[in-house]
């Protein structure tokens, strides 16, 4: 079965970076999870995906907030989405679904730099929810902490801790 990524699990996944009345937009979060379900997992594809993802949900954000991609925070500040945001915005919405592809050798070989090269949550959770047996139990407990520690400080949902 393919897996699904819901509306609701993207609005969760970005609404502490992006506040919630863009997270919540209807429109919003059920693009983005169409894109996501649209994809069928192709290891040697994965870098492309991650970078159509980035672009798809910059557009998506362009043409809610305009050239100056502000928006106001539940405590009534001015926030900025600055393109440096947008990888992890990609990252955080590919945590969704790459956890819950098939595993293979060939995801294996393209997850392991992605997780520890490039230090994409995305990819380490993967490895650590998918691939643990062939991490050993000393990285699997290392990767743990990592994922626990940067899932409390960036206000992580649920759904993404390890």
């Amino acid at each position: 079965m393919k897996p699904t990524v819901t509306p609701q699990e993207v609005q969760s996944v970005l609404e502490s970076k992006i506040g919630r009345e863009l997270s919540s937009s209807a429109d919003f979060t059920a693009s983005v999870a169409h894109f996501l379900n649209a994809w069928s997992f192709q290891p040697e594809d994965l870098s492309g995906f991650a970078r159509r993802l980035e672009d798809m949900i910059f557009q998506e954000i362009y043409a809610r907030l305009g050239r100056g991609m502000r928006y106001r925070s539940a405590d009534g500040r001015l926030v900025r989405i600055y393109s440096e945001d947008l990888p992890d915005l990609s990252d955080r919405c590919l945590a969704l679904l790459l956890p819950r592809c098939t595993p293979s050798a060939e995801a294996w070989t393209v997850l392991q730099p992605m997780a520890f090269e490039h230090g994409s949550y995305a990819a380490m959770l993967t490895l650590y929810r998918r691939y643990g047996n062939m991490l050993g139990e000393a990285n699997l407990g290392f990767i743990e902490g990592i994922l626990t520690e940067r899932a409390r400080e960036e206000g992580l949902p649920r759904i993404l801790y390890p």
